[in-house]
């Protein structure tokens, strides 16, 4: 039921095969069905499992680690790779992929001994050679690192137990010191991607190679194995780590922190040219605007706006207009609660099978023995509005607002809510790629709001493309976001009557309030010199999202947080207790293990001060110490980044003329903005009119 929730979630009420009988029954006569979990370099001809280093000049091969779940698994067969369920459409047109079993090995440690049969229940390794399908053409190996095997191309498809959420949390760039190295280095990034299903191989646009690995000691090892078993005799470049960030925003702050007479919207010195510099030439963020300005008329608007593309209310709403001043897009962000991100966590798996991959997924089948992708995407949204309810949340922020759009991919936990009234659902946003639009959800657009407010479903895909986009990188530091919902107040469209090329702002405009004026104006749009209006509207919404980041003391970042776990002596508690200190850990528990003299501690440590941390346990312990690490959740720091925007009158007064020193998380942000080449607030010259002398005091 945990690997293969489609097939045994519903219980007794789905219609039995022999291939589930099987499963059930753990029946050794019925079809074969094989996990492969992991594949592990080893020494056919030995048959013995690799250790750190090769013997010889032998080259590394593999054994897929797996267990047969039903049928005997005997070798010089021949099996196929499952698949995903998909689309009765698609699913005709594809040609399984099999891979042939050439021998099978029972492990003995790190010895194995070949066998001719492994029955139901065995846990084996076997080594595997992929055939073509019917066109006759190979696959390389490798690329799925779990794979599900069955005799019958009408096999289940077990999921992978492993999580993705501590996925690439440290990453460094690997390159060789000699050109002539490179295809070696490249052929060892991949054997060392499919001997571990924990690591990640990104080629970035520069050429570099990023190597993502799940923590210190992780990385550690695989800068091992690929040094000597995978791209041996290669001198490597490795760069310093770099730590993965959440970038979100403080669910409130205090009054004191946030001056009325000062701008809502506040840029560090790295992104004010960004606003002259996006979309549109000479561009600038406007004062605040006040809130009575937010309902007044379309021609008012537009006017207060003509000069300014974007600008932030006092209550924190984004205007953002498009390059040819035909759309503004009014956009907020509010911080999710923490028992929506908690559900997002623990159904992330399934919640990224049905949002992006379309596919159905049984964990929102509300007890309904098969789920379509419809239903799923009802009972997502139905689940987050129920806990948005339950939860803390301000009713004001967003009430009345609809789930339209989710972002859980690569590590992002933002949705996107609709609150113009326009009758966006998540189910329609699904149909937004498959072309067209259901007759009731135009129908609901026309009567669900005014024409100046609702945003028009030709537009919702360019509004969706700019939030994942600005959902998978944020302005903070290029990295993803957490914990963020974005609420889509209203979309302006405005059309002049004279739409001549390049005189945008000539003659008399009004608003437009029906499909057929939309059209007219995305065509007009389309002719000028700006593009097409659709990729306006894209980077409004983007710019919107991202900018909403920097309202005035609401930026913060979400450390990985590790849960250490330490086992030392009542002797060298302090010492432990005092290179915990240096590294901002919080301490949960500590007692004395029953029967033992020995005592444990549990605590909370930040990944970017996890770093060598074992030499320096064992050094203050004189090794009279064991620890065990492993990722725990994201926690939003409490740390204001940019705190020279919020300071208190009182801070401000007892700073004086004194620099304000950096907290973590700008030191964070800056390390990370400074290893991408992005641009930083770092001063590289320092005190250069003072002289220089080169005598020594005396």
């Amino acid at each position: 039921p945990v690997l293969c929730p489609r097939w045994f979630a519903a219980g007794d009420r789905i219609e039995r095969g022999p291939i589930m009988d099987a499963l059930r029954d753990t029946d050794p006569a019925g079809p074969t069905v094989v996990y492969l979990a992991k594949f592990l370099a080893a020494d056919l001809v030995r048959c013995v499992l690799t250790g750190d280093t090769l013997v010889g000049d032998e080259d590394v091969k593999f054994v897929g680690l797996c267990r047969v779940f039903s049928g005997t698994l005997r070798p010089l067969t021949q099996l196929f790779i499952m698949r995903e369920e998909e689309e009765e459409e698609t699913k005709e047109a594809k040609v399984p992929r099999a891979v042939f079993m050439e021998r099978i090995f029972v492990m003995k440690g790190r010895f194995m001994e070949a066998v001719q049969e492994a029955p139901a229940g065995s846990i084996v390794s076997v080594q595997v050679r992929p055939v073509g399908g019917e066109g006759g053409q190979g696959h390389e190996m490798g690329v799925e690192r779990c794979l599900t095997l069955c005799d019958s191309v009408e096999g289940p498809f077990l999921e992978t137990p492993y999580s993705s959420q501590a996925f690439a949390m440290v990453r460094v760039s690997i390159e060789p010191r000699n050109v002539a190295d490179l295809d070696s280095l490249d052929r060892g990034l991949r054997l060392l991607h499919k001997a571990d299903p924990s690591v990640s191989i990104e080629v970035m646009v520069t050429g570099e190679n990023v190597l993502g690995c799940c923590g210190d000691e992780h990385l550690k090892r695989c800068i091992t194995d690929l040094q000597k078993l995978f791209a041996r005799g290669v001198p490597l470049s490795i760069s310093k780590p770099l730590v993965a960030v959440r970038e979100a925003i403080a669910p409130s702050v205090s009054a004191d922190r946030v001056d009325p007479k000062s701008s809502t919207l506040w840029l560090p010195s790295w992104a004010s040219h960004l606003v002259d510099s996006s979309t549109e030439a000479g561009s600038v963020h406007s004062a605040p605007v006040s809130d009575h300005n937010e309902n007044d008329s379309d021609a008012g608007m537009q006017q207060q706006h003509q000069q300014d593309r974007i600008s932030m209310s006092s209550s924190g709403v984004m205007s953002v207009w498009t390059a040819n001043r035909k759309v503004c897009l009014r956009v907020s962000a509010v911080a999710l609660p923490q028992e929506v991100l908690k559900w997002m966590d623990e159904f992330a798996e399934d919640l990224e099978s049905v949002v992006h991959r379309q596919q159905a997924s049984m964990a929102f089948a509300a007890g309904r023995t098969s789920v379509t992708v419809d239903e799923c995407l009802d009972e997502v949204a139905s689940q987050f509005q129920k806990r948005l309810e339950e939860s803390s949340i301000g009713s004001c922020a967003v009430a009345g607002a609809s789930l339209c759009g989710m972002s859980v991919a690569r590590g992002c936990r933002t949705v996107l809510l609709d609150a113009s009234s326009s009758a966006w659902t998540l189910r329609d946003s699904h149909h937004l790629g498959s072309g067209g639009f259901n007759s009731s959800v135009a129908e609901r657009s026309k009567e669900a709001a005014p024409a100046e407010d609702r945003v028009h479903r030709s537009l919702w895909p360019s509004v969706l493309t700019g939030f994942q986009l600005a959902s998978a990188s944020g302005p903070l530091c290029e990295e993803p976001m957490r914990g963020v919902a974005f609420v889509l107040h209203s979309c302006h469209q405005v059309v002049g009557s004279d739409e001549q090329q390049g005189n945008q702002g000539a003659g008399a405009e009004s608003v437009v309030g029906s499909a057929q004026a939309a059209r007219a104006a995305a065509a007009a749009a389309s002719a000028g010199p700006y593009g097409p209006l659709s990729g306006q509207v894209m980077v409004a919404m983007k710019e919107a999202c991202r900018y909403n980041i920097f309202r005035r003391g609401f930026a913060r970042i979400c450390e990985a947080m590790l849960l250490l776990e330490v086992n030392c002596e009542q002797e060298v508690m302090g010492k432990v207790y005092g290179v915990l200190g240096k590294r901002r850990a919080k301490v949960l528990d500590e007692g004395l293990r029953d029967g033992t003299s020995t005592f444990y501690i549990h605590s909370y440590l930040p990944l970017a001060d996890s770093f060598s941390i074992a030499q320096d346990l064992r050094e203050a312990a004189s090794g009279h110490v064991s620890f065990h690490c492993a990722f725990s959740h994201w926690e939003l720091s409490d740390d204001d980044p940019f705190q020279e925007a919020s300071l208190t009158a009182e801070e401000i007064e007892e700073l004086g003329d004194q620099p304000l020193p950096p907290n973590m998380a700008r030191k964070l942000l800056d390390a990370i903005r400074k290893r991408k080449g992005l641009a930083s607030d770092e001063k590289l010259v320092k005190d250069a009119e003072k002289q220089r002398t080169m005598t020594r005091m005396k």
